[in-house]
């Protein structure tokens, strides 16, 4: 599945209004230098695909950029099927590529990664991959798995055991301990495998009772210490969409849907979501309804979830027609969500975005590879970068800014 990829980036090029040019410095920074092309070489992933020639992790490389915005902390994003990664320094005014593995989530924090390994054309096998020792760790076993990150700390493995049962276990990256907290049958596939809280004490799926009519797709909640699957008291005449976001503090968790008896202005063959629900689990009369923006489009589908709590829980940023984002304030009791227009043009959309670690702004890169960053204090937009040009550039379907 891998190939030697060498790609050469003329030094001092242009780009947007910044200015990117090579560093023959080797970077100093821990986090980076870490990452050595000897440490991922031995430990790429099997090639199970032998129509794909091998590709063996590339040795990083800093460049500068000068940014017409002071920032704080680092931007990492990267390509979970590439391997490709890219982290900007803000206090260095840095940038710098890192080549993992194919199939690698990097786990920033952790300084490891979570890796899928294909065992055939639908499953895969989970390990995590530790860049300071190389060892690999198959904390779900050799089984077919899938696998969700909650928080920084805590990984959900979904273990395939046959007959429609899937075992849900929570894995401890600090600790390095497992355990597991449910037995889940999919009844002839009723039920979407549900979404875990962070505190792992709660799930909520959708339950799509008869699968030939979709507009009959509803909420189901599911207490990890009990067996009883009960229903939301969520109105019937919205329909579900599969979009499951928890709070940090879990107080909400983002549900979104449309109304059954109204136009839905369908984004090509999916119908778009047009409402937007904070459902308190544990205190049902606190639920709240989010009054959106008329006539927009929540697409399903992305490669990003479009709803993205701010870390200290106080805002919900929601993407509307890929292009746009609303900020929804607890302030303002999550009762509206102020749009912030974005994108201009009409070839871009927005391709991913990310909280600052104080929750005062939001990074978003486009198709384009532009970054821009919406300052909430003062609600303006401004062009960070473009980073069109660099080695390690493609879909960014991982993007986290960290201290």
């Amino acid at each position: 599945m891998y190939k030697t990829l060498i790609i050469v980036l003329s030094i001092g090029f242009l780009v947007s209004s910044c200015q990117v040019g090579e560093n023959a410095a080797p970077a100093d920074d821990p986090l980076v230098g870490q990452l050595s092309t000897s440490t991922l070489e031995t430990n790429a992933l099997p090639n199970n695909d032998l129509k794909t020639p091998t590709v063996e992790p590339q040795p990083y490389s800093t460049y500068q950029f000068l940014s017409p915005v002071d920032l704080e902390g680092k931007l990492f994003l990267g390509s979970f099927h590439k391997g490709n990664y890219v982290m900007m320094d803000f206090n260095k005014k840095s940038i710098s590529t890192l080549y993992l593995p194919q199939s690698c989530y990097f786990l920033v924090k952790h300084m490891e990664s979570i890796c899928e390994q294909r065992i055939d054309s639908i499953s895969s096998m989970v390990y995590l991959l530790n860049h300071k020792n190389g060892e690999k760790d198959y904390f779900l076993g050799k089984y077919p798995s899938s696998w969700e990150i909650i928080n920084d700390n805590t990984i959900i493995g979904y273990i395939e055991k046959g007959n429609g049962k899937t075992i849900l276990k929570s894995y401890n990256i600090e600790k390095k301990e497992i355990t597991e907290i449910y037995e889940y049958n999919l009844l002839n596939g009723r039920y979407l495998i549900p979404s875990v809280s962070n505190s792992l004490q709660d799930m909520i799926g959708i339950d799509y009772k008869d699968n030939q009519n979709d507009l009959d797709n509803t909420w189901y909640m599911v207490p990890v210490n009990g067996n009883d699957i009960y229903k939301t008291n969520i109105p019937e005449d919205i329909v579900a969409l599969n979009e499951i976001v928890w709070a940090p503090n879990d107080r909400y968790v983002v549900l979104l849907g449309y109304n059954r008896n109204k136009k839905n202005p369908s984004k090509e063959i999916f119908p778009c979501g047009t409402t937007v629900i904070l459902y308190n689990p544990h205190q049902e009369t606190d639920t709240k309804m989010i009054d959106m923006p008329s006539g927009r489009c929540i697409t399903p589908f992305s490669l990003y979830y479009n709803h993205l709590w701010s870390p200290d829980g106080t805002k919900l940023a929601i993407v509307l027609d890929e292009r746009d984002i609303c900020i929804s304030d607890q302030a303002d009791d999550f009762s509206k969500c102020l749009l912030i227009p974005g994108v201009e043009r009409n070839d871009l959309f927005i391709a991913n975005f990310a909280w600052s670690p104080k929750s005062d702004g939001i990074l978003t890169i486009n198709n384009q590879l532009e970054i821009d960053f919406l300052d909430l204090t003062n609600f303006k937009t401004t062009t960070i970068i473009n980073l069109n040009g660099l080695p390690a550039t493609g879909i960014y379907d991982v993007m986290e800014w960290r201290n």
